[in-house]
């Protein structure tokens, strides 16, 4: 007897990736500040086989930020992008705790760090 399993074959991320990770696919808005700037960009997570990857897209100037990191363990969710800001380059990182649609917690770049929140679309 011969079996085929073709839909096994499209879709092996998802059955290797970490269910916190899988928590997190779909948009996000993630809003706060850093010294008291503030800053909204919408985020688009896919779990992967290690953590998540995805795209960050600034609400104020449509710059795409691609997630150079992605990590999710239980509740607790970081992840990072690099950024360009008047011919300066950085990493931002966000670090921070997930509650169904939600999350809420830290953010740093360059030295700076500030909060910030997170809402499911």
């Amino acid at each position: 007897m011969k079996y085929s399993l073709p839909g096994l074959v499209l879709l092996p991320g998802l059955f290797l990736a970490s269910p916190a990770a899988a928590q997190l696919a779909g948009p996000w808005v993630v809003a706060g500040s850093i010294s008291g700037t503030p800053f909204t960009v919408n985020c688009q997570f896919q779990p992967k086989t290690a953590g998540f990857g995805g795209i960050c897209i600034d609400a104020a100037n449509g710059k795409t930020h691609v997630l150079s990191q992605g990590d999710a363990a239980g509740n607790h969710v970081q992840w990072s992008y690099p950024a360009h800001f008047m011919m300066m380059s950085f990493t931002v990182n966000f670090s921070g705790t997930l509650n169904g649609d939600h999350m809420a917690g830290t953010v740093s770049a360059s030295g700076r760090t500030g909060a910030f929140s997170a809402t499911r679309k």
